[in-house]
């Protein structure tokens, strides 16, 4: 099950099913932060995620959905995925990994990231 947020894109995933997560990501863009309540450099990039309005207008204009994964509340998905260290994001395009940032990164960093994994050809100009 998930919970969807009536304001953006982003859902946090609610049950330790990896299989369920994998059935999301089959189709279309998506992007997974793998995260924890406690982690300060998690909290940064969830908030960056969220309220700043090139991010939102980026997944928005490029389809693509984000999930969080509380990794301790979800530690079947977490071992699933093999996360070792966080915060983790995984870009996935059809269903395929095409990109991962373990840890906290500038914001032009993982916009290129981004770029790069879902083959978005736009230039980087975070505000």
């Amino acid at each position: 099950m998930v919970l969807r947020n009536a304001e953006s894109i982003s859902t946090m995933v609610t049950e330790d099913n990896d299989a369920a997560l994998t059935d999301k990501l089959k189709t279309g863009r998506s992007a997974v932060l793998f995260m924890a309540d406690w982690c300060g450099p998690c909290a940064m990039l969830m908030d960056a995620l969220a309220t700043t309005d090139h991010f939102k207008d980026y997944f928005k204009k490029n389809e693509i959905a984000v999930y969080y994964v509380d990794v301790d509340k979800l530690p079947v998905i977490a071992r699933a995925r093999n996360i070792l260290s966080i915060p983790d994001m995984h870009f996935y395009r059809d269903g395929l990994r095409t990109g991962r940032i373990i840890g906290a990164v500038h914001s032009q960093v993982l916009l290129g990231q981004m770029n790069a994994a879902y083959n978005i050809s736009e230039r980087v100009h975070p505000s």
